[in-house]
């Protein structure tokens, strides 16, 4: 579980900087052109679309720290708490009955 919660986080950074690369490779092709150029309307359109794709991604990284990460860690949280109380409930026994061997 503590690998798939990994590999999600990995995803999430994946796709973040996948966002951040098409940002700015948006933005240096925008810079090139001139308002007059035919290309133009082509890099607003570029423009638009990277905006979508932020937002996008905004969507499905809220989605999956709601959906998937919460539920996951609170999950995995669970064994911790489990290791605990069995190690409680060893020590307890060879108090309760020092013959018991550990």
């Amino acid at each position: 579980m503590t690998q798939l919660e990994r590999s999600v986080d990995k995803y999430l950074k994946a796709l973040h900087d996948l966002c951040d690369a098409h940002n700015v490779l948006t933005e240096q092709i925008y810079q090139i052109y001139e308002g007059h150029c035919p290309l133009y309307q082509a890099c607003v359109v570029n423009q638009r679309v990277t905006s979508g794709l932020d937002n996008a991604r905004l969507v499905v990284e809220e989605n999956f720290r709601e959906k998937v990460l919460t539920p996951l860690s609170e999950y995995v949280s669970q064994y911790t708490q489990i290791a605990k109380r069995l190690s409680e409930r060893q020590r307890r026994l060879v108090d309760m009955d020092p013959t018991i061997a550990s």
